[in-house]
């Protein structure tokens, strides 16, 4: 027993003799272990040769704005940038005049320096990809939507979109959310898959694509929601510049005690302040989510969200999650969403009408015009009607094109109308611009036209001073689908949180209120004038969306 406790004090002072020995070898290993956890250092240069190595003749770039998400840095005049942090990514905020397709690097990675590369003839427009929901094959995309059935293949019309990108040469492409059907509802295995094909077919050479969190990226039942999308995307929020604006893209999403809630977190909302800061009071911002900023859940971020918005007088939100191309707002700034590429969720045209397609933008002197174009039609030819279901008086009617018309022609029921356009080039596609009087027309369906001497492209519209009945939007849904429509007179008949199924004498249906604030209860004894954007019975089961608290007018009396 003796000789065993001597053997051990000698054993444990021979240790203590080694460690003194190797004391600043251990320090420098844990400083440097530390160092290689937490403190990132790296070079923002000019990649000349674009061989992702910095040179010695390649110069530098000096006060280019560095971030991880919650802390932004500025490269020093060596193009060096130094930033601890915890988090999954750091990230360059592109400065006006470069671009990279290393732009974000994982904490993980070895790599630390922003290798840069000068845009030059860069286009002024950019383009939007919204919705993609893609599966490889009908079986995939049944099990990640239960509800929807897969009647067009993706693959076919994603590298239709590919081809049209390639051709058109955006400054940029942005996919707006959703790029897989619901990542969310499928292993994580299958769900990287989807996304690492849709960023495949997007890799195009020398255009920048960027990537926004869509509500079906998010799994709440795992305690990295955005894992997946993070994954084969990178971060999940994020700034850069182009063509002298800034842009911003948020994540719209959070899991508070296990619940889906459409709001800004507090991080992302401290980052986004701090992010505007930066940015000079004379240069565009606009703002990039995957829904639409108006259009989400009534918190105490969101408030703070939509104050510093306003505060900053940004120029735009555009957004996408509706499938639907139109501008849902005008002030305090303008909320424009996107058509779809999927369309109804590749069961066909978007419960608003909208065939697959895309959206190009360009900011005019601050001003965000738009157009949508679609990807199996030539040429592509897209009407911007007023929201209004039901049309009177003076319309303005946009029609956009990517082809050039020489001699537009307009036709109403046939007939080729006198009016002659107002043209306008925007990026790379053209704007026919008319204002139409339909005073004169009877109630009723009408349509309308466009083409050289051909109608090459038409659109149902109706026509009446008068309110619509339940029963003439089931009956006729592809003139009113995408619109602004008024329902008097309806009684509520079953509710089911948002989900109200009114009644007007007629017939009834479901109608979805997007987190409105009423100043009264639905209830059963009471009559109701709805308002709201009509979306295809036949492809949705809750067709009339109310998105404004003005949209529903309470009655206790029936009027005639």
């Amino acid at each position: 027993m003796q000789l065993c406790e001597e053997t051990s004090r000698n054993s444990a002072q021979e240790i203590m003799e080694v460690f003194k020995m190797r004391k600043p070898l251990i320090v420098f290993l844990t400083l440097l272990f530390s160092l290689v956890l937490f403190g990132f250092e790296g070079t923002v240069f000019v990649d000349e040769n674009q061989n992702d190595f910095k040179e010695a003749d390649e110069i530098v770039l000096e006060g280019v704005l560095v971030s991880d998400g919650k802390t932004l840095v500025e490269t020093n005049n060596e193009g060096i940038y130094s930033l601890d942090t915890e988090e999954p990514f750091i990230f360059i905020i592109m400065p006006n005049g470069y671009r990279s397709e290393k732009w974000y690097l994982s904490t993980k990675s070895n790599r630390h320096d922003f290798p840069l590369i000068e845009t030059r003839n860069d286009n002024d427009f950019f383009a939007i990809a919204s919705d993609i929901h893609y599966a490889k094959n009908e079986e995939d995309f049944a099990e990640a939507l239960s509800d929807r059935w897969m009647e067009y293949d993706p693959n076919i019309y994603i590298k239709k979109l590919r081809q049209k990108l390639e051709n058109i040469k955006p400054s940029f492409v942005i996919a707006l959310g959703d790029m897989g059907a619901s990542i969310r509802d499928i292993e994580d295995k299958k769900g990287v898959e989807q996304l690492e094909t849709v960023k495949k077919y997007l890799d195009i050479k020398g255009i920048d694509i960027y990537y926004a969190v869509g509500n079906h990226e998010v799994d709440k039942t795992d305690s990295n929601p955005t894992e997946v999308y993070q994954k084969v995307f990178g971060p999940r929020y994020y700034s850069f510049n182009r063509n002298s604006v800034h842009f911003i893209v948020l994540d719209l999403h959070e899991i508070i005690n296990n619940d889906f809630i459409y709001t800004i977190d507090d991080k992302q909302l401290k980052w986004i302040e701090a992010d505007l800061k930066y940015v000079d009071e004379k240069t565009p911002i606009v703002i990039f989510s995957h829904e639409p900023i108006y259009d989400i859940e009534n918190t105490r971020n969101n408030e703070k969200l939509l104050e510093l918005l306003t505060t900053f007088r940004i120029n735009a939100n555009i957004s996408g999650h509706l499938h639907h191309m139109a501008i849902l707002q005008e002030a305090p700034f303008p909320v424009i969403t996107c058509g779809a590429v999927c369309g109804a969720w590749w069961e066909g045209p978007s419960p608003t009408g909208e065939e697959f397609g895309f959206s190009l933008f360009v900011l005019d002197r601050g001003v965000p015009h738009y157009g949508y174009f679609l990807l199996d039609k030539e040429p592509s030819i897209w009407f911007d009607l007023p929201l209004d279901g039901m049309l009177s008086g003076i319309i303005n009617l946009r029609v956009t094109t990517l082809k050039e018309y020489l001699s537009p022609s307009l036709f109403l029921d046939g007939i080729k109308l006198d009016n002659k356009p107002t043209i306008l080039r925007r990026g790379c596609w053209y704007e026919y611009l008319y204002r139409l009087n339909v005073s004169g027309l009877k109630d009723g369906e009408h349509l309308i036209a466009f083409g050289n001497e051909d109608m090459e492209k038409s659109k149902s519209i109706w026509v009446s001073k008068q309110n619509v009945t339940i029963k003439q939007l089931k009956e006729y849904p592809e003139a009113f689908e995408g619109r602004s429509v008024n329902i008097i007179n309806a009684k509520p008949k079953a509710v089911w949180g948002s989900n109200i199924s009114f009644d007007d004498g007629t017939d009834l249906f479901m109608t979805k209120l997007s987190n409105l604030k009423l100043a009264f209860e639905i209830n059963s004894s009471s009559y109701y004038h709805l308002n709201g954007i009509y979306r295809n019975s036949f492809r949705v089961a809750d067709p009339l969306r109310i998105y404004l608290d003005e949209g529903i007018v309470q009655k206790i009396d029936k009027e005639e």
